[in-house]
Parts: structure tokens; C-alpha cells; sequence
């Protein structure tokens, strides 16, 4: 449902700089009346954060190219625990539904409703004839700020090569490196898959600081695999050094390529591969084409998802097209810039 493509009503809709501002417009109404309607029921009220994806660039891009076409618009929404949620997939479907009961209770007359769940994929009226899908994404007010560098991208790159890079390095290793930092699940003493385990002792949390996260990964395995040694025994390789994680002021992909790779190095200075989580490692170079293999993987999935399919209009066909053909560009360059 992810890009507005569930929906023909969205289709005809180009989202620029100024789409998005009118429809954050719209959102910040709506986060108003969800608020007051949460104090009424005795539940914790939210805050609206900042948008993320390729969006998070409006401003800077309604000077410089106010024209620009984004494929989606993805906003952070900010609010504590509310229930019980042992992950972060049960506490975003907690959110979730509490969206979906207000809209079915007040039937706002801006939220195009369906008389089905939105699932956090709410689609606004922002005036006219004119209808914008918001996928919200849930952070807790302690993860507000990695969940909102994890997810704005690059200027000019699309979000799904940037976030995936996150993603697969996490996915590779039995890990998380999603919304609440970077994470594994431990079971009678050995980690396990972190998509797949449902049952778990405890998760282990290893870095929430965005810009020393690949850093933070390296310090604790070694803690792990090294029980009785000190982190001031770890061996840095010097890419990891000088890029322990993300420049949140100026977010590259490069970047991002650069500590993986230095990572995938200070595991074999640190003789660190065939051990705990990086049993299926024997080297740099295996984890690197098993890092780029998953990569690619997610990428070629991305570009044969069925959503595209919904595409009916001429305008939603055409941004299909491009939205394939800048996920397919995107691969490519990271392909290049890991092989540099």
C-alpha cells in the first residue's frame, strides 16, 4: 500500500513542494483532532514530526526545483507506548488502530475513508478534487531522532536505496537496523533471526545515535564474541573510522557505503567472522557479496511490486515507470560505488 498506489483516488494527484505543504497542512488538523479525541478516551496524545522519504526535502526543493515530483509522502509521527507492545511492530499496530477507530468514530470530512483500515496509510483531501496517501510512521519519543535520519534519504535519491542499506545490512547479520535503532533478538544465549523469532528472551540494543550506528555495531559484537576483552582491544579499520555512521547534515549514500564496507574489514581485523551472528561470514569479500546479493534481492523485488500494477491513469503509469527506472539507476550505482 506504501506510495499511494492502493487507491486510484490518489492517481491523478502529483505530489510536488507545494502538494506536500498543503497536505502537512491538512495533517496537522487532523493530529489535533486525533489528539483531542485520545484525551477524551484517557489515552497519551502524539505529536506530528517531520516528513521523511524524499519529501523531507520540500522546502529546500520549493526553492531550488518547485516542480520536483516525489513518488509518496512519509511522515513521522511521534507518540509514547500506549497498551502493550514487546516490538516495534506491535506498538506501530497499536497506533494504528487507534487512527483507523477515530476516523470510523468522527469520519473526519477531509480523510477519504474506504470503510476499511488505513493500516497508517491515511488518504487526505487537500482541496478540491485533489487526494494525498500520508504513510505515517511511528517512532517513540526516545527513537525520534534515528527513526527520522534513518529514513530521510539523500536529496535526489530515492528512499528505498537509501533505506536499504540500512535494512539489509541489519537483515544479513539476524539483526534490526529499523526505527528503534539497531537491535537482535537473544535466545538461551544466542541470537536469532530478528524478522522471523517470535519467541525471544530479550533484545539486545546496540546503537539509537544514527551517526555513530556502523561504529556502535562493530563495539558491540565484540563485546559478544569477546567477553573478557575490553572495546579499547577492538582494531578499527580506517574507513569505519573516519565514517562511523550517518552525517545527519548532509545524509550520502556514499557514506553509508563507506562504513559498511569498513565494517565488513573490522570484523576480519578482529577475527570476528564464524563467530555469533557472523557464523555465515568466512571474510570481507563473502560479506560483502552476500550484503550486495540481499541488496539487490530487495531491490529487484521492489521494482516488480504488484502495487505498481494499480496504476490507471496516464500520470500514475508514467511515475510508475520512472519510479522503476530510478529504483533500477539507484542499484546500479551502489553496485559501483562497493566494487570503488
Amino acid at each position: 500500500m506504501e506510495g499511494g498506489w492502493d487507491s486510484s483516488v490518489t492517481q491523478k494527484t502529483v505530489i510536488t513542494p507545494a502538494v506536500v505543504k498543503r497536505a502537512l497542512a491538512v495533517v496537522g488538523r487532523f493530529t489535533a483532532e486525533f489528539n483531542a479525541y485520545l484525551k477524551k478516551t484517557q489515552r497519551p496524545e502524539i505529536q506530528m514530526g517531520h516528513p521523511t522519504g524524499s519529501s523531507a526535502h520540500h522546502e529546500a526543493d520549493a526553492v531550488k526545483d518547485p516542480q520536483k515530483v516525489y513518488g509518496d509522502i512519509d511522515l513521522q509521527m511521534v507518540a509514547p507506548v500506549a497498551g502493550e507492545a514487546k516490538t516495534h511492530s506491535q506498538y506501530q499496530a497499536t497506533w494504528n488502530q487507534l487512527v483507523d477507530e477515530f476516523i470510523a468514530r468522527a469520519r473526519p470530512e477531509y480523510v477519504h475513508y474506504e470503510n476499511k483500515p488505513a493500516n497508517g496509510h491515511v488518504i487526505f483531501n487537500i482541496g478540491g478534487d485533489e487526494y494525498v496517501q500520508v504513510d505515517m510512521l511511528w517512532a517513540m519519543p526516545e527513537n525520534a531522532d534515528w527513526a527520522r535520519y534513518r529514513t530521510t534519504p539523500e536529496p535526489g535519491i530515492k528512499g528505498l536505496i537509501y533505506g536499504n542499506l540500512y535494512s539489509s545490512l541489519g537483515e544479513i547479520m539476524d539483526m534490526s537496523i529499523q526505527h528503534a535503532g539497531v537491535q537482535m533478538k537473544i535466545q538461551d544465549g544466542e541470537p536469532i533471526n530478528f524478522q522471523r523469532g517470535r519467541k525471544f528472551d530479550r533484545i539486545l540494543t546496540f546503537s539509537k545515535d544514527i551517526s555513530t550506528f556502523a561504529q556502535d555495531i562493530a563495539t558491540g559484537l565484540f563485546r559478544q564474541i569477546y567477553p573478557d576483552l575490553t572495546p579499547s582491544d577492538l582494531k578499527l579499520d580506517p574507513e569505519l573510522r573516519a565514517h562511523p555512521g550517518l552525517n545527519k547534515e548532509s545524509p550520502r549514500v556514499a557514506d553509508l557505503v563507506a562504513a559498511i564496507k569498513g565494517l565488513a574489514r573490522t570484523f576480519e581485523l578482529n577475527d570476528m567472522y564464524g563467530k555469533f551472528n557472523l557464523k555465515k561470514f568466512t571474510s570481507t569479500e563473502d560479506f560483502i557479496q552476500k550484503f550486495i546479493q540481499h541488496y539487490e534481492g530487495k531491490a529487484m523485488e521492489a521494482i516488480n511490486a504488484t502495487k505498481f500494477d494499480k496504476a490507471e491513469t496516464p500520470e500514475a503509469k508514467a511515475r510508475a515507470a520512472d519510479a522503476k527506472k530510478k529504483i533500477a539507476a539507484g542499484l546500479a550505482d551502489v553496485k559501483k560505488m562497493f566494487v570503488s
